[in-house]
């Protein structure tokens, strides 16, 4: 028998990229569901604030049972094992500490206007780059 698509699976399918709001509807009808393959689809503010605030949740993949993690699918750490864990899979405090070094650069109270100030600089440096590859059939990226 095949497979069903979920609702969030049509989410996820470009075809349904220009009008994607009747699917946010009806995924919003039941706002917590799971996937066939394990994974929990939680669709409306108020259960993902209760899940953000729930200390029995965890980002931390280092935290997740082995059995939360569907079958073939390896643990994100497994996939690039010399990189560090990045902020957005760690708990709280040290997601919140991460996250402040990160964002403080570029944005409010200290620099409210830093990444608009840097949009005429983008733009040149994109365009600049862009224009290099005129006429080119293809492309190779090496670290300068």
């Amino acid at each position: 028998m095949a497979h069903a698509t979920s609702i969030f699976e049509q989410i996820l399918d470009p075809a349904n990229r220009a009008d994607p709001y009747p699917l946010y509807a009806e995924l919003r009808e039941a706002p917590v569901q799971r996937e066939a393959d394990g994974r929990w689809v939680v669709s409306t503010y108020t259960e993902v604030e209760q899940l953000l605030h729930d200390p029995r949740v965890s980002s931390d993949a280092r935290l997740q049972l082995a059995d939360d993690t569907p079958a073939g699918d390896p643990a994100p750490e497994a996939a690039l094992p010399t990189l560090p864990q990045g902020f957005i899979r760690l708990d709280p405090p040290e997601h919140d500490r991460l996250r402040e070094l990160a964002t403080r650069p570029f944005g409010p109270p200290r620099s409210p206007g830093r990444v608009e100030g840097l949009r005429p600089w983008l733009l040149e440096t994109t365009t600049a780059l862009i224009d290099r590859l005129a006429g080119k059939r293809q492309v190779s990226w090496a670290p300068t």
